[in-house]
C-alpha cells in the first residue's frame, strides 16, 4: 500500500495565470510566509521544475489514513494498515500526532467523517542527499514558504510539522562509517587519537547500536531505538543509558555537516564555524540549519551488567508504598555516584526499571543494591530483582530491544511536564512523600530518570550551548498524564497541559536546577521557555540565530529566536 504519492500532474494544483512576484515582493507587510491560499504560492510549473531538480523526490502529501474515508481509495485493509504505520516510515506522520489537529484519524468511516492534511505539510522533500536538502531550503527561501524538518517524527513538542509548510524529510540520509583514528574534515588534527563514527542524520539508534556492536565500540545514544541519532536528540542535549559514564549526546559530537538557512552546505566543528558549532550543541534542531551528517566520539567496550528492579506495594498500603518510593528517591544521589542509571517508570502501584552499571562487576551491583532492597522490604514493599549479564544486556541493546526502557506510557499525545532536579532536592524525604502522594492521587505516571552526575557533571567546562543546569542536576523527572489519549480533541489535550503546568509542575520547581527542563521532553506551554530550556546561554544563542538566519527560514516553537514571528489562530505565521 502506498500511503503517500510522488509528485505528478494529477496531484498538483492548477497553474496560476499570473507569474509569481520577485522574491523581495513575496512577503506582505504582516504575513511572514506564503500559504496554499496566498497569491504567491508556487505555480504548477514551479513545483514541477522543483521536482525535476530533486530527480522526482518531491512528494505531494496524502494522509496515511485516507483509505479509511469514502472515495476511490477507501479500503478496510489499507485503513487497518494505516493505523499500524510507524512515523519514521511515512513522509508526514509524526510521533505526537495531536499537533496535526487530528485531521484524518485512522478509523474506518462510513460517510460522516472528513480527512484532510490539517497541520501536516502539503509537500515533502524526500531528501536522498545533502544537495536535496540544500535545494529544498533554497526553494523555501525563494518562494517565502514556511520550512519544517522531519527525521523519524519523534518530537514531543510538535516542531516537525506546520500548516502549509514545505517539509524536508531527512530519514533517508544514510551511511555509517567507524574510524579508529578520526581527523576533522576542516582544521588541524586533534593532536590525539580519537575513535569516532560518522553517520547520516537519518540513521536511527537501532541501526547505530547494531553497527557499534559489530565494530566492538560503545556509543552514547538514546534509550528509544526508533529515535534518529543525528537529529533533534543530539542537538537538544541527548540523555541516554551511557550519559553518566561518557557524557550527554552534545558532549560527544565532534563534527557536523549542515545545510545553512541560506542553502549553503558547510562543515562545522571546533575550527570551522565555531560559533555555530557551539549553538548547535544544545540549541536544538530545526533552528540553525539541517544536519545531514554527524560525527560522534566512540568508546572502548566494557562491562555493562544490568539489573531489572520491579517494586510493588506488597503488604504495605498506598501510603506505605508512597513512603517506600520517597525513600528510594533519597537514594538517587548514591545511584548516580555509583554509576547505576536507568529509565524507571513509577506509578501509584508499580516501580520498574532496568539499571545498567558500565564498568562494574555483578558482585559490585549486588553489594550496592542489597541494603536498599532490604530497607524497602522491611517497609512492606515487594521487590523483584532480575540480574542481566553484560553480554545479554549489550546484545539486546544492539538489536534495538531497548532494554533500558520500562513499559512506560504508550501514547500519541504525551501530555507531560518535566524538570531537571538537583542533588540537594533528594535529601528531604518528607517533601518527596508529599509530592509523590499528589502525583499518585492524580493518576500520573512519573519518570524519575536519574541519568546525570558522573561525566555529565564533569563536563561542566565544555563550551556548548546546553543549559548549564544540566551539569548541576542528577535527574530528569517527568510527569505524564496516563489519560491523554482519551481526551479525543485538541481542546481537551490543551486543557490537560494547562492544568498540569499550572498545578503540578510548580511542585517540582523548588527541587529543580534553576527551573530547568530538557528541551526535547517538556511542556510546549512552558511560560518562561527561554530560561527553562537554555538558562544564561539564551542571549548568545539568539545572536547566533540572527547571524545565520536573519529571515527566520527556520521557525518552530519553542525554539531559539522565534520571538520575531507569531502563530496566528489561522495557523499562519505573522510578523509581530
Amino acid at each position: 500500500m502506498r500511503l503517500s504519492r510522488r509528485l505528478s500532474s494529477a496531484w498538483l494544483q492548477k497553474p496560476q495565470v499570473n507569474p509569481p512576484p520577485s522574491p523581495k515582493a513575496i512577503t506582505p507587510p504582516y504575513n511572514a510566509k506564503q500559504y496554499p491560499d496566498s497569491p504567491s504560492w508556487p505555480t504548477f510549473s514551479q513545483w514541477t521544475a522543483f521536482n525535476a531538480t530533486l530527480k522526482g523526490n518531491l512528494i505531494k502529501a496524502v494522509p496515511a489514513a485516507s483509505p479509511c474515508y469514502p472515495g476511490p481509495s477507501q479500503s478496510r485493509t489499507n485503513c487497518l494498515a494505516a493505523a499500524k504505520l510507524r512515523a519514521p516510515d511515512d513522509p508526514i506522520q509524526v510521533r505526537t500526532a495531536w499537533f496535526s489537529g487530528f485531521p484524518c484519524p485512522a478509523e474506518y468511516d462510513n460517510g460522516t467523517g472528513h480527512c484532510s492534511l490539517g497541520n501536516y505539510s502539503p509537500y515533502v522533500v524526500k531528501a536522498m542527499s545533502k544537495e536535496d536538502v540544500s535545494e529544498g531550503v533554497k526553494f523555501a527561501n525563494e518562494h517565502g514558504l514556511r520550512l519544517v524538518v522531519k527525521n523519524t517524527g519523534h518530537d514531543f513538542l510538535g516542531r516537525n510539522l506546520g500548516y502549509g509548510s514545505l517539509s524536508i524529510w531527512t530519514h533517508n540520509l544514510r551511511g555509517i562509517d567507524f574510524k579508529e583514528s578520526w581527523t576533522p574534515s576542516v582544521g588541524p588534527p586533534l593532536g590525539k587519537k580519537q575513535s569516532a563514527v560518522v553517520f547520516g542524520s537519518g540513521i536511527q539508534w537501532r541501526e547505530l547500536y547494531g553497527a557499534a556492536y559489530k565494530a566492538n565500540k560503545t556509543i552514547v545514544g538514546g534509550a528509544d531505538p526508533d529515535v534518529g541519532a543525528g537529529g533533534g536528540w543530539a542537538l537538544g542535549g541527548g540523555h541516554g543509558p551511557m550519559a553518566n559514564r561518557y557524557g550527554l549526546g552534545v558532549d560527544n559530537i565532534l563534527e557536523m555537516e549542515v545545510v545553512l538557512p541560506s542553502g549553503a552546505i558547510i562543515i562545522t566543528n571546533s575550527n570551522s564555524y565555531p560559533d555555530l558549532f557551539w549553538a548547535m550543541r544544545g540549541g536544538g534542531g530545526s533552528t540553525f540549519g539541517i544536519v545531514t551528517k554527524m560525527t560522534f566520539a566512540t568508546h572502548a567496550p566494557e562491562l555493562q551488567h544490568g539489573i531489572r528492579i520491579t517494586i510493588t506495594p506488597g503488604d504495605s498500603n498506598s501510603a506505605g508504598y508512597t513512603k517506600g518510593m520517597a525513600y528510594l528517591m533519597t537514594k538517587m544521589p548514591e545511584f548516580v555516584d555509583f554509576g547505576m542509571t536507568g529509565y524507571p517508570i513509577m506509578s501509584a502501584t508499580k516501580y520498574e526499571s532496568l539499571f545498567t552499571t558500565p564498568g562494574k562487576e555483578a558482585s559490585d551491583i549486588d553489594d550496592f543494591i542489597s541494603p536498599i532492597v532490604d530497607r524497602l522490604e522491611k517497609m512492606g514493599l515487594t521487590v523483584s530483582l532480575i540480574r542481566i549479564p553484560s553480554w545479554s544486556n549489550v546484545l539486546a541493546n544492539s538489536l534495538g530491544l531497548s532494554p533500558n526502557g520500562a513499559t512506560g506510557l504508550k501514547t500519541g499525545t504525551n501530555v507531560m511536564g518535566t524538570r531537571l532536579l538537583t542533588r540537594g532536592s533528594f535529601a528531604d524525604v518528607k517533601n518527596w512523600e508529599r509530592v509523590l502522594a499528589i502525583f499518585f492521587a492524580e493518576g500520573y505516571i512519573t519518570e524519575p530518570f536519574a541519568l546525570m552526575g558522573g561525566k555529565v557533571a564533569q563536563n561542566k567546562g565544555l563550551d556548548v550551548s546546553l543549559n548549564p543546569a544540566w551539569r548541576n542536576a542528577i535527574m530528569h523527572f517527568s510527569i505524564l498524564d496516563k489519560d491523554s489519549d482519551k481526551y479525543g480533541s485538541v481542546a481537551g489535550i490543551e486543557k490537560a497541559y494547562r492544568r498540569m503546568q499550572d498545578l503540578h509542575v510548580p511542585l517540582l520547581d523548588a527541587m529543580s536546577a534553576d527551573n530547568a527542563a530538557y528541551f526535547n521532553e517538556a511542556s510546549y506551554i512552558e511560560p518562561k521557555w527561554q530560561h527553562t530550556f537554555w538558562g544564561s546561554n539564551y542571549p548568545r544563542l539568539v545572536g547566533v540565530k540572527q547571524k545565520y538566519d536573519p529571515n527566520n527560514t527556520f521557525w518552530c516553537h519553542p525554539c531559539v529566536g522565534n520571538e520575531g514571528l507569531v502563530l496566528g489562530n489561522d495557523r499562519k505565521l505573522y510578523r509581530r
